[in-house]
């Protein structure tokens, strides 16, 4: 079973946990997220379980890959950061496709890219 967790809660986050699902690429999807207000509650059904040091525990707890729901910035080394430290904690990066996007057939997809309609 592929469990994912989706590290950012924010609006990118929710688009990357809506095309998760409609992917169908993850039986279980759960957030993490750095505002404590949003712990307890969830995003899109996707139950929001707590901050990047939940990232210790989670094999643990049965989740084996992520993706970065953190959108992007001018400097993107706080992606570059979670990535890692999701990595570091034994997880794999999941790849997603909304069904609805078109995808070149000579594009190449790296691990843990989200790719939107």
């Amino acid at each position: 079973m592929t469990a994912c967790l989706v590290i950012g809660g924010g609006g990118h986050g929710a688009v990357v946990v809506d095309a998760l699902q409609r992917a169908g690429v993850a039986e279980r999807i759960a957030v993490l997220d750095a505002d404590p207000r949003r712990i307890g509650s969830d995003l899109l059904g996707a139950p929001v379980l707590g901050d990047d040091s939940f990232l210790a525990e989670a094999l643990s707890q049965g989740f084996t890959h992520f993706i970065v729901g953190v959108g992007s910035t001018r400097d993107n080394r706080a992606r570059a950061s979670i990535y890692d430290r999701a990595r570091g904690s034994g997880l794999t990066p999941l790849s997603v496709i909304h069904p609805a996007a078109a995808v070149a057939p000579s594009a190449t997809i790296g691990p843990g890219c989200a790719i939107m309609a």
